[in-house]
Parts: structure tokens; sequence; C-alpha cells
């Protein structure tokens, strides 16, 4: 999900305001002239003055949200929005209006202390904007001069379909979330609309409005599933009409151990996505033991786009024997990826892929 932040220059022109304001860029097409410095109080901090208010700024549509969705499915905009120019903005507001099929975003932030002359950019912010769950029928999106257009159609029937399990974790630790990427492995029809639902006790893949009687091929469905970590011990999780069994371990249980191979799995372009778009590392090892499957839990470390990876043995008890080379495979979650290029690290393997737009 989107997170709101703000931009380097925002940061560098607060840095600036704590040091004198952007007076000091005043009128750049003479150097020697820096203006009047901004007034401040006893204790040396900004006067902000009297004009510091509210104010209705820019705002665009990031990316228009797909088209069609279903009846009951809340609809999600990301949008930018933040103020042009050079002033000391802050407390950003996004606000929705909705006039029958017209829904409106706009924007407000605290704006006051602004130089018409200074050379510096004005704070912004990304964020998603939830218009709730829309009514069946065809909906303008307007944010700024930018418009999107969605069609929502009735949810006339969702049928939960069996899945097999592509990706889910064994072992993990107490502070890592559970997730699972589950592809159909029948449909009811073709032209379906795939939604992943948390139902009582249990994550189902569910096909929607599939035709029985059209001429149309699906290449197939697949839907991705994450929640919060859980304590420790052992756990069963039911997704979609598979029981998955994992074991939460705390990390001094365990021991470092090498991999002996990598492979980064995401999701299948061939298919029609659903719930989150996953990405996974799957580490290859090899443990001898006498009469217990292996246990590896991998963690990783991130910084920007790179994953260093390590993975641990967590087996308790085994039987006291020579032992045999027993292989594995590690499923680790990296995650829903932002658009953009990443490189994944362990024992010497590295993987580098790309996440679309």
């Amino acid at each position: 999900m989107l997170r709101p932040r703000h931009t380097l220059a925002f940061h560098l022109f607060g840095l600036a305001l704590a040091l004198g304001g952007c007076w000091s860029d005043h009128g750049r097409s003479d150097p020697t002239d820096a203006g009047s410095p901004p007034p401040v109080d006893d204790a040396g901090t900004l006067d902000a003055g009297p004009g510091c208010a509210p104010r209705a700024t820019d705002i665009r549509i990031v990316e228009c949200p797909s088209s069609p969705v279903l009846a009951g499915d809340a609809v999600e905009v990301p949008v930018d929005h933040g103020v042009a120019g050079c002033c000391d903005a802050h407390s950003p507001r996004v606000d929705v209006s909705h006039d029958d099929e017209t829904h409106t975003i706009t924007a407000e932030w605290t704006v006051c202390s602004c130089c018409a002359e200074c050379d510096c950019v004005g704070p912004r912010e990304t964020e998603r904007v939830s218009l709730g769950a829309l009514e069946p029928g065809t909906h303008t999106i307007r944010a700024g001069a930018s418009t999107c257009t969605v069609e929502v159609l009735e949810a006339a029937t969702c049928e939960p379909t069996a899945t097999e399990i592509r990706q889910a974790p064994t072992v993990l630790f107490d502070d890592q979330p559970m997730g699972a990427t589950m592809r159909a492995v029948e449909t009811p029809g073709c032209g379906c609309m795939p939604r992943v639902r948390e139902v009582p006790d249990a994550v189902e893949l569910a096909l929607c409005n599939c035709c029985e009687e059209c001429l149309c091929i699906d290449a197939g469905y697949e839907g991705g599933w994450t929640t919060e970590p859980h304590p420790v011990g052992e756990h069963t999780f039911f997704v979609g009409g598979n029981a998955l069994d994992v074991r939460v371990v705390e990390r001094d249980r365990c021991h470092p151990t090498e991999a002996t191979g990598l492979e980064v799995v995401g999701p299948d372009p061939h298919l029609d996505q659903a719930g989150e778009e996953l990405w996974w590392a799957v580490v290859r090892g090899t443990e001898t033991l006498c009469c217990v499957p292996p246990a590896p839990a991998v963690e990783h470390e991130r910084e920007g786009g790179a994953f260093d990876l390590s993975v641990h043995s967590c087996v308790e008890l085994d039987c006291a024997c020579v032992g045999e080379p027993v292989d594995y495979e590690a499923a680790h979650l990296l995650g829903e990826l932002e658009p953009g290029t990443y490189t994944v690290r362990i024992d010497g393997f590295e993987e580098t892929f790309t996440v679309p737009e």
C-alpha cells in the first residue's frame, strides 16, 4: 500500500526554514541581494505571521483504479498533492465529495510564510484515498485536472473455487507475517473476476460473474493474501481449501545454515490477479537429518531495492544417528512491491528482477 511521504525537497526546505527561512534564496538573478530575513520571536523560532491558514492545493490522480469493479468492493485511488511554490506548509488533509456518480477529491494544506521570489519546491505527499464501495454504474473520479472513469458491476454470483498453493512458508519467526499465493485449479466458466475473501476461520479465492456459455478462454486466476505475525507455536491456516501447517519460532531456537540455491517468484503475468500481488524468494538448502523433516526459516534485511537474506535451521529434536542429506525449499515473503528493480542475495547467490508498472 502506498504510504504518505514527504519529498526530499520538503525536508531540505524545512531545514532552510529552521535556519532562517527561504529568504536567503530571494532574488537569484542578483546573488548579492539576499532579501530580508523573516521575523523571529524571542525564542528564535520563525514567526509565521497572520496569513497562516488552510488553503486548497494542487492534486492529481497518480493511477486510475482498475475497471470494472464489483459492487461491494472498495474503490481506492492513489493521489499526489502538495503546495506549489516556496511556503511553510503542513497538516495536509484530503477530502472526498460525492455527487451521484461523480466523486471529487480535494486536498488542503495549512500554508503560511510564502516567499514569492524564493527558489524552492513546496512539500508533496502521495497517498491512497478510499471512495468506499460504489453503486453499480459508471462513475467519474476527479482530482484537480485529472479524471478517471470506473465501471461498477453488480456482483451477481461469487463462488469460492478450489486452489493449489503456489507459495507459502512452513516456518516463521514470531515477527514475520504469514502469507500465501494460491492458484485456481478449476473454474465454473470464463471471464470471471477473481477476489480474495476472508471468511470465518479461512481465506478463499472466489470467482465472480463467470460466464458459463461465453466463447472465451481463461488462462487462470491467482490470488495473494497476508496476515499479521502470530505468536510462537503451531498454527493451521485454511487457505483456498488447503490446510497450511506453520510453526512460529523464536530466533534463538535456530542456528544459521547455508543456502544452495535461490529463485525469485512473482505474480504470474499470464493469470488474472486478485488480492495482494506477492513476491517470494525461494531458498534451497540441504540438512543432514535422521527422522525429522527440515525446518528452515528465512529472514532478510532490506536497504532500498536490495534484500539480503539468511537461512536458519529450526529443527528442535532429531534421532541419534548419522543421518542423511535432505534437500528443502523455503518460501520467504518479500511482500507486495512497488514498480522498480530489486536484487535478492544469499550466500553468494544473487537474483535481480523488475516489478512492472
